[in-house]
């Protein structure tokens, strides 16, 4: 399930950047995080700020919808360069060393799931999210560079339960919402969601997936694709070591359009209206599984045609 993206961030000038353009804010989470309710239709949505930045606003927001476990009770502690929040049902940390500033997710869904969820319950998230203020047009651009490390655990079991591999999962997803942001446009607001493969515990390497995004009363419907991993991993990365992503998203989001469009999607939109408008990233669960990761340096770069 993916939060509706909305159409309010405001327009940057771009043609002053001739070669790249970082087209994230606060890359090094300095400025903390708006952390959401549980569910989607909660107001208000906001309901803390995690790591709080006295002097700054956060740009990020944090979405913990479907856990029985809200991090606005618990309290910031610190061990060392690690600064944490944690309880029953998840741990968020933020680590400081050098050479560049982690961000720490844990799920323990396990204890989300002492109760089996049935199919009309929703599953515990665990994402950061921005929304992109700059807006470059996709179609002026030579290049997406989007790059990361991630570290990733296998994520553990509950002994002697039943899995299905149709209904339980844990997956670290990476995604970025392609939308029409010309405001003459009979699309304007109009989205797909683009895919970046990380992980999904059913698989060595995940699949690609194209289809809308359903699940929940509250999903979006918008069309959803996603690269098969083997376009960019050899093998698993949950080995618990730190893996480096640095590649060009720019012919597969080309692709996702197109794919979109031939299958009745974006009906009133061109690629000239699209943008890359959203990003999120972080964990989906939708099983009895504990899961951790770490993730540093994520980077989006723009390079603009000559």
């Amino acid at each position: 399930m993916k939060h509706a993206i909305g159409t309010l961030a405001s327009f940057a000038l771009f043609a002053a950047f001739s070669f790249g353009a970082e087209m994230l804010s606060d890359t090094g989470f300095e400025n903390g995080f708006n952390l959401t309710a549980t569910s989607t239709t909660a107001n208000p949505l906001i309901i803390a700020k995690l790591f709080p930045n006295e002097k700054k606003d956060p740009v990020w927001r944090m979405a913990q919808w479907g856990s029985n476990f809200s991090l606005a009770d618990a309290d910031m502690k610190r061990d060392g360069n690690i600064s944490y929040y944690e309880n029953d049902g998840k741990k968020v940390s933020i680590d400081r060393k050098a050479p560049k500033t982690a961000i720490g997710f844990e799920v323990r869904a396990i204890r989300e799931y002492e109760k089996e969820r049935d199919n009309s319950h929703g599953w515990p998230h665990l994402l950061i999210e921005q929304e992109i203020t700059s807006l470059p047009k996709i179609s002026e651009l030579k290049s997406l560079i989007v790059s990361f490390e991630v570290k990733i655990p296998k994520p553990k079991t509950l002994k002697g339960f039943k899995y299905d591999d149709n209904r339980h999962t844990a997956q670290y997803v990476m995604y970025l919402a392609v939308q029409n942001r010309n405001q003459a446009s009979e699309g304007f607001g109009d989205y797909l969601w683009f895919g970046i493969p990380i992980f999904d515990v059913r698989h060595e390497v995940t699949p690609p997936h194209m289809a809308p995004d359903a699940g929940k009363d509250d999903a979006t419907g918008k069309y959803i694709y996603s690269v098969a991993g083997g376009e960019f991993w050899k093998k698993s990365v949950a080995n618990g070591k730190w893996q480096k992503f640095r590649h060009d998203m720019l012919p597969y989001i080309v692709k996702a359009f197109n794919d979109a469009k031939g299958k009745g999607y974006l009906k009133t939109s061109n690629f000239e209206d699209m943008v890359v408008a959203n990003t999120n990233t972080g964990w989906e669960v939708t099983g009895p599984y504990d899961a951790k990761s770490e993730l540093r340096g994520y980077s989006i770069d723009a390079e603009f045609k000559e």
